[in-house]
């Protein structure tokens, strides 16, 4: 009876050690392993022992064609791929932030393998179940405009042990994009309201007609001013520098949006 008890307790041990090797660290320790500024590190602090380092290479496309810059609210393919002599296994864990450090986009799972996991608001791609090839393919849907440059950090493992981590190496790169250009802000006339400046740095004026019932938001749609009765312009200084959405109506209940940088 004590030989199985003992027999049943050590393939229970072996059974989670064969599905922590396997998982992302997302999934298996709500941790970010990609090496990026908000990281709790890589993925060498739990695996070690290979001799051989991986190359991580991560590239964005349009259907066949690689891209250096994205165009707002358009879906992509992001394609991350780990290769390293010896290792029959590869995992790997990506998150695309934006300044601040915030989330960029929408990650979701692409190729077989691939799973897409939050941690503290920020969306992750990563593996669910090791490659011997080595490529993943993630789907990315581009953020709103105003964004700006948009970096993947991500970090690529070499797994040689099946039931451990001994054995394994990782590495880590960066693939920085930028916004295309002209899409980070409106232009200075959106429908029938007219605008200036745009950049601002303290005064916005509506040139032709009042507007009323105006309301400020940033780009994660939380409210940073509100004016209520008619005006012809508001004064904007208290907002920090950064890209932001406005809302309006006019005389005639006419609702009209438009984008503009805060100097």
């Amino acid at each position: 009876m004590k030989r199985k008890i003992l027999t049943g307790v050590f393939l229970s041990a072996l059974g989670f050690l064969l599905l922590n090797s396997s998982n992302g660290a997302g999934a298996s320790q709500n941790a970010d392993r990609t090496g990026g500024p908000v990281a709790n590190g890589n993925c060498n602090g739990c695996h070690s022992g290979g001799t051989v380092i991986p190359t991580v290479t991560v590239g964005l496309f349009d259907g066949l064609l690689p891209v250096t810059s994205y165009t707002p609210g358009k879906s992509y393919t992001l394609r991350i791929i780990v290769l390293g002599l010896g290792y029959p296994r590869y995992g790997f864990q990506t998150v695309a932030l934006a300044s601040g450090n915030v989330n960029a986009g929408t990650i979701t799972a692409g190729s077989t393998g691939t799973r897409a996991v939050t941690i503290n608001s920020r969306i992750y791609g990563e593996h669910s179940t090791p490659s011997s090839t080595g490529t993943f393919d993630l789907n990315w849907k581009a953020p709103a405009a105003g964004t700006g440059t948009v970096n993947f950090y991500t970090a690529g493992l070499g797994a040689a042990n099946p039931s451990g981590d001994n054995g394994d190496k990782g590495n880590t790169n960066t693939l920085t994009i930028s916004e295309a250009a002209g899409t980070s802000v409106s232009a200075p006339q959106m429908g029938s309201m007219h605008f200036g400046p745009n950049p601002v740095a303290e005064v916005m004026h509506f040139y032709g007609s009042a507007w009323s019932n105006i309301s400020v938001y940033n780009l994660q749609g939380q409210l940073q001013a509100r004016f209520t009765g008619m005006h012809e312009s508001i004064n904007l200084s208290t907002l920090t520098s950064g890209v932001y959405l406005l809302q309006a109506e006019d005389a005639s209940g006419k609702q009209c949006s438009l984008r503009f940088i805060k100097e």
